[in-house]
């Protein structure tokens, strides 16, 4: 699988690589923050199994509207409960 990575990807990248428990993305509205961050956990989720992944924010509603919604749009996949 090949995909275009962004200079916040690397970002990423390099955090993980230091041992961050802790990535917090900061950034304006739009600025690819959710889709990159979506690309980075999808790509370590099916490249190493068993993997536990939390996503935040300060509001379930704010996580329906935003991340939920991008991660459809990435995956196609249809998820219950959202």
């Amino acid at each position: 699988m090949e995909i275009q990575t962004t200079e916040l990807y690397m970002k990423i990248q390099d955090a993980l690589q230091e041992n961050k428990r802790y990535i917090f993305l900061r950034g304006s509205s739009r600025s690819g923050k959710t889709i990159t961050a979506l690309q980075h956990l999808i790509i370590t989720a099916l490249s190493k199994p068993n993997t536990l992944i939390t996503i935040a924010r300060e509001t379930q509603v704010s996580i329906k509207n935003t991340i939920l919604v991008d991660f459809k749009g990435i995956t196609g996949l249809k998820l219950m409960g959202g």
